[in-house]
This record gives structure tokens, C-alpha cells and sequence, in this order.
């Protein structure tokens, strides 16, 4: 709580630039026209919000499928993965990504599947900490694809606009 208050007291004296960018809607509408913002936003959501889903989703199906095995020992390893996506990025591990997380979910319905046999949790337990591992490193990689993605648009569009201007405009 203390780190949180002194946050916002930096936020509420220290961020005083802000209030001078104002943009009508009109302004800002021009987002919905851009192809690679929606795609983005996509893939953000595909990691990030599955990330968030799994981080609910996991200890209370492991809780209710599982019973037999004191999975609040484990469930809490899942999220704690997602400090790895840090050293990854760009497009290409996206897709691997998004491929891993694929294969994961199908190994979660597997081992949901069978989940009378021995040592099944296990299983089920290792294909989510793969899924948390992939949506962790999908997030950094579509964080890492958005400089490269503006830097791209911003000369595009802004075609009249000196470099030092685009590079202010992409918020690089």
C-alpha cells in the first residue's frame, strides 16, 4: 500500500503534461480504420486476456476435477511464469506461440479426459503451466511488435513529417 500511495502521489503531481493532449473522438477514431490495431489487439487479447482467464480458471478446475490432490500447493506456479516473456519477442514467436497454446488446450482436455487414472493431475498440471508460459511470452512478443509496427505506420501515413517529428508521433 505504501508503494501505491506514493505512486499516485508522484502520478498526481509528476504527470501534469497530460492534461494538455486533448483530442476530440474524431481524433482518436482514426484507430478503428488501421488494420494492424486491430490485429493487435487480437493477439493482445489472445495472450494477455488468456493469461488473466487461466490465472482464474486454473485453481478452480483443479480444485473441482482434482480433488483428490491438494492443488493449492501448485495452482500458484502458473502465474508466476509470465516474468520469462521479457526475453522474447516479434512476430514469428507469436505464432509459435499461439501454435504451443493450441497444443496445450488440447493436452488439458486430454488429461480432463482421463483424469480417474494415476497421476493424471500431473499432466493436467504440466499443460498449464506450458499454457502459462506461452500466453506470458506471446504477451512480450506482441508488446515487442508494436514499435516496429508504428515506426512502419507512422512513415506511412505521415509521409510530410520530418523524422524526429515520427519518431515523437510513434511515441518511441
Amino acid at each position: 500500500v505504501p508503494f501505491i500511495a506514493v505512486s499516485a502521489f508522484a502520478a498526481w503531481f509528476g504527470m501534469n503534461d497530460i492534461a494538455a493532449m486533448k483530442a476530440s473522438f474524431s481524433d482518436q477514431a482514426v484507430i478503428f480504420q488501421r488494420k494492424h490495431n486491430w490485429i493487435m489487439c487480437w493477439l493482445y487479447t489472445g495472450t494477455f486476456g488468456s493469461f488473466i482467464g487461466y490465472s482464474a480458471g486454473f485453481p478452480l478446475l483443479a480444485k473441482t476435477q482434482f480433488p483428490q490432490v491438494d492443488s493449492l500447493k501448485f495452482v500458484f506456479l502458473g502465474p508466476l511464469t509470465g516474468w520469462l516473456s521479457d526475453r522474447y519477442g516479434g512476430g514469428r514467436v507469436t505464432f509459435w506461440v499461439f501454435i504451443l497454446m493450441i497444443a496445450a488446450v488440447g493436452g488439458v482436455l486430454y488429461f480432463l479426459g482421463i483424469k480417474d487414472q494415476p497421476d493424471a493431475f500431473w499432466g493436467f498440471f504440466a499443460m498449464f503451466m506450458i499454457l502459462f508460459f506461452a500466453t506470458g511470452v506471446g504477451n512480450a512478443s506482441t508488446f515487442q511488435m508494436i514499435p516496429a509496427i508504428m515506426r512502419q505506420e507512422i512513415s506511412r501515413l505521415e509521409q510530410g513529417m520530418n523524422p524526429a517529428e515520427q519518431i515523437r508521433q510513434a511515441g518511441m
